[in-house]
């Protein structure tokens, strides 16, 4: 149902995309104890206690973008895990796309994120050419 996400607005505020990019980084379910202890890292982050947590990750249940995941237990009792339901690249893919931006013009985004100076970096060149490579294949496949 991931795909949701690329037919609908989304809108974050400031804070709960600060709390969606500890949940790409961390790359595991979290629960709020968890996350406040990751925002207490950042300054951007530093002053949120943990009823502020609770808000937001309701806010971002509300909007679908987080959801229990499952139930640890810390101290003496149990308390729910959460994870994001979309990737950051998902993200950012539907931010584009509410901006107008289509397949078509990611080329361009491309190549205006890997600047001259970036040339160099035959990695990201490798992983330009094997996305390209997946997107050929996909596309013969279907016709």
């Amino acid at each position: 149902s991931r795909k949701v996400f690329y037919m609908k607005k989304i809108h974050l505020s400031s804070s709960e995309e600060l709390l969606m990019e500890i949940f790409w980084q961390k790359g595991t379910p979290l629960s709020s104890l968890e996350l406040l202890d990751l925002s207490l890292e950042s300054s951007e982050t530093a002053g949120w206690g943990i009823n502020y947590v609770h808000k937001m990750l309701s806010m971002l249940q509300k909007k679908k973008l987080v959801e229990i995941c499952g139930f640890v237990k810390e101290g003496k009792r149990y308390v729910r895990q959460f994870r994001p339901c979309l990737t950051k690249e998902e993200y950012i893919a539907a931010l584009l796309k509410q901006k107008g931006v289509d397949a078509s013009s990611l080329l361009k985004i491309g190549m205006a994120l890997v600047q001259p100076a970036d040339s160099g970096d035959s990695r990201l060149i490798a992983e330009l050419e094997q996305i390209l490579d997946t997107f050929e294949k996909e596309g013969e496949a279907d016709t």
